[in-house]
């Protein structure tokens, strides 16, 4: 990474690298925060973070995280290449972490979950879930109206790895 724009929040290392240099008020200073590297914006993920950077406070990497998310869940597993022998879909993980209502994290899946709803409604009205604050509304949302004993069996068979016998015995 390297170091860009004052633009977003960042902290400022004392001259000892020991921590967060802090101003008259105690608080951390704003400096340079690294960016990514202009390779990160490449094709078209990279130019539609671009085309929206100037009119949102959002940061670019997290711009393009959701986007590149979005993308990969709405194209599906069945897209993918092959890594010597190894099938990678085009599923990502990602989190976005900042400060509470100054980060802009919202903003920037905002953004992007405006350009999905142009394009695939019917992804964003079926696939997208939020108000999971916890594991228990996780399961709720993935098991839905299963059966207690059919979601108990869900999760431990889905969620849980366990070696075959087949395994075990070697």
């Amino acid at each position: 990474m390297e170091q860009g724009n004052t633009h977003h929040d960042a902290r400022q290392l004392s001259s000892n690298g020991a921590g967060p240099a802090t101003g008259a008020s105690g608080h951390p200073n704003p400096v340079a925060f690294p960016t990514l590297m202009e390779e990160a914006f490449y094709g078209l993920p990279g130019r539609i973070t671009r085309a929206i950077e100037p009119h949102t406070e959002s940061h670019p990497a997290a711009l393009l995280l959701q986007l590149l998310i979005c993308a990969g869940n709405a194209i599906g597993r069945s897209a993918h290449f092959i890594v010597e022998g190894d099938r990678h879909a085009l599923n990502e993980y990602g989190v976005a972490v900042g400060e509470t209502s100054k980060a802009r994290k919202g903003t920037a899946w905002g953004r992007i979950k405006h350009i999905f709803s142009a394009c695939d409604p019917e992804w964003v009205k079926d696939r997208i879930v939020s108000g999971l604050s916890s594991g228990e509304g996780l399961i709720t949302a993935v098991c839905g109206t299963l059966p207690a004993k059919t979601r108990v069996s869900w999760i431990s068979d889905s969620l849980c790895w366990r070696p075959s016998s087949r395994a075990l015995s070697k």
